[in-house]
């Protein structure tokens, strides 16, 4: 009886060319490779990722757009690019610089500026030229030798996160080859690695797509004006067996890569169908760029959150034809989660970077002075069930899913994203939102982990998160009492937020619309279900409105512990009007908040108030005059997620 090992799996090789590549810039330098499907590493292997195959032409000159600019006492010139030799510069020199002597010396291989007058000599052209920038002199020559050898270098990079197997590239992250450039000017650089010598293991167990870069010997972006053509390698290689493998992939809008106000950003999420694939939701984040326009005022600013600009998302399964979840007035229930949730701490450090928040100002974002600044990047976490919904030690089954995820982000009005102010706020406004990207961290099992949870689950996959839902009462302005109809039919409602905004404001530029929540004069509320009232009497939001802050911070935390979070504060939480964005402007904070589950927030279980045969009724009072506002309602219901691996289906329960 004659047994036979299993042969390994087989390399997989990847032509890539920059003529049809999508590029970056005009440069054939940087191009993104999308794979008609994905490579896959096999059980017990990893991919090692190297260049099988590289033909360039040698296109970047000796003098080009990085070195090719000289300044003479205040006098700058640009040099044409070119391969020049040194006596063919000096000429291009005297004929830049008639006042100036300059003369190359053969002999000693240096470039001397002469001058009736001191002059001082700076700029990029120093660098070929061998002199220090900023030196001064009637005769001025270079310390070393000119250097009109061009680039000697090239370093092919990758998107990936790739660890070279060189000992000496090792501090080069991404790092797939260094090629030595010892062809002529226009002559063709002809690399080739068969063996892999170069290259590295990547920690992603399927590679969907990704970028390769070329940079010159200065870590520049090579300025290969022709294209180039080469063949990646990807290798099955067993060195160590893992159980699980973390990727990340930036999943990119497939509805346009510019949106306008009002436009939605559809985003497929990757990794349906994929063998042993699953999401972290724990670490998906929306990135985004925004170019804001203005018109109208004097020395106007403005400032926004990375939130502001979402006004609904909601979620599809099965190629858009079944909605998991949709959440209208997106930036203003995240503002008011954050205002109930977010650490002080977190604002002056984190946020000021991923969402604009000012550092100063615990619920402002920072004011941009637009005669300055234009753009913005923002990356923000979702509320949503792929992302902080579910962030807590769950993984999501994409793998039983035949078709991807959609997210749709539907993007706010300039004027309610944007609040500007100044020495006189704009008139209009509005933006374009690019380099959009969804960020998802996908876990990779190794195939024998991947069937034993299949057969223990019959490929049924299911857990509970939560889902908020948005209902919205116009409120009169001059009306003191109003019951509020919210009409969720739900098992087991969790919570309950309720946020009043001036009607007005919503859609001026001159004023905070997502933010700003304001008390606006309310006297005092009482929710009830049905004949049931949740709170026992009404809670009372005059003066300080102690008794409405201690009800809000139950909705998350404990107000007994000297440990919780939230961003409330006493000059913010009982503003009755707006206030106009400025430099040190505090927004109104308020909010009702109403705790629904029965156990404390120590030990919560699905055990919400049900609204399955009764509404809840939120039955406010004003003490004085109220402005005319809209008022949200945000209500977090328990929900039973299943994904059916037998049938591919999606679906959820509240």
């Amino acid at each position: 009886m004659s047994t036979s090992a299993t042969p390994p799996p087989s390399d997989t090789n990847v032509y890539v060319s920059s003529l049809s590549a999508t590029r970056t810039g005009d440069f054939h330098n940087d191009v993104e490779v999308s794979l008609p499907r994905p490579v896959l590493a096999a059980d017990g292997y990893s991919l090692k990722m190297s260049i099988l195959s590289l033909s360039i032409a040698n296109t970047q000159t000796c003098i080009n757009v990085y070195n090719n600019t000289l300044t003479i006492s205040g006098v700058t010139q640009t040099i044409t690019p070119g391969n020049y030799s040194a006596a063919v510069l000096a000429a291009a020199l005297n004929t830049a610089f008639p006042t100036r002597s300059v003369t190359f010396n053969a002999l000693t291989s240096q470039m001397t500026f002469s001058s009736p007058t001191t002059m001082v000599i700076s700029g990029s052209l120093c660098d070929p030229l061998g002199i220090t920038e900023g030196t001064s002199g009637l005769v001025v020559s270079s310390k070393n030798s000119v250097d009109l050898s061009g680039n000697s270098v090239i370093y092919a990079f990758t998107s990936l996160s790739c660890d070279s197997v060189n000992a000496a590239q090792a501090s080069k992250r991404g790092l797939l080859a260094v090629l030595q450039n010892d062809v002529p000017p226009l002559g063709v650089l002809h690399y080739s690695d068969p063996n892999g010598r170069q290259g590295g293991l990547i920690a992603e167990r399927g590679v969907f797509g990704f970028h390769l870069q070329l940079l010159d010997n200065r870590g520049r972006p090579l300025l290969a004006s022709l294209p180039f053509d080469c063949v990646i390698k990807f290798s099955q290689n067993k060195p160590v067996a893992v159980s699980a493998v973390s990727s990340k992939f930036s999943n990119q809008p497939v509805s346009g890569t510019s949106f306008a106000p009002g436009s939605i950003i559809s985003v497929d999420i990757a990794g349906s169908g994929q063998r042993s694939c699953w999401m972290d939701p724990s670490a998906t984040m929306l990135n985004f760029t925004v170019t804001v326009s203005l018109s109208g005022g004097t020395a106007p600013t403005w400032s926004s959150h990375g939130y502001s600009f979402i006004q609904s998302l909601n979620l599809y399964a099965a190629a858009g034809s079944t909605q998991i979840e949709s959440v209208a007035q997106y930036g203003t229930l995240h503002a008011a989660l954050r205002d109930c949730c977010t650490s002080q701490d977190m604002v002056r450090t984190r946020d000021s970077i991923t969402l604009g928040a000012d550092p100063t100002r615990l619920r402002s974002p920072i004011p941009n002075l637009y005669s300055t600044t234009t753009t913005a990047s923002y990356s923000i976490p979702l509320i949503s069930v792929i992302g902080t919904l579910s962030n807590t030690d769950r993984y999501l089954p994409l793998h039983a899913l035949s078709s991807p995820l959609r997210a749709d982000f539907e993007l706010a009005s300039a004027s309610t994203a944007i609040a500007s102010g100044g020495t006189a706020a704009a008139t209009s406004a509005s933006y374009v939102i690019s380099n959009v990207t969804l960020d998802c961290e996908y876990i990779t099992l190794a195939d024998d982990a991947h069937r034993s949870i299949c057969a223990l689950t019959n490929n049924l996959f299911s857990w509970s998160s939560s889902q908020w839902r948005t209902y919205r009462t116009v409120h009169a302005a001059g009306q003191l009492s109003n019951a509020i109809m919210i009409p969720s039919r739900v098992t087991s409602m969790k919570s309950l937020l309720i946020a009043q905004r001036e009607a007005a404001s919503e859609f001026d530029i001159a004023k905070s619309s997502v933010t700003q929540r304001l008390r606006n004069n309310l006297k005092q509320y009482q929710v009830r279900s049905g004949s049931q009232w949740i709170n026992a009497t009404p809670v009372n939001a005059q003066g300080s409105a102690l008794p409405a802050y201690i009800e809000t911070t139950k909705v998350f935390s404990n107000p007994a512990s000297e440990s919780g979070c939230g961003l409330f504060a006493s000059d913010s939480w009982t503003l009755d009007t707006n206030v106009p964005p400025t430099a040190t402007s505090v927004e109104g904070s308020f909010l009702i908040g109403v705790e629904l589950e029965a156990f404390s927030q120590n030990s919560k279980l699905i055990s919400g108030h049900s609204t399955a045969a009764n509404s809840l009724v939120a039955e406010i009072a004003f003490a004085s005059t109220p402005l005319a506002v809209n008022i949200d309602c945000f209500c977090e219901a328990d929900a039973a997620f299943l994904i059916d691996g037998n049938t591919k289906q999606f679906t959820v329960a509240a």
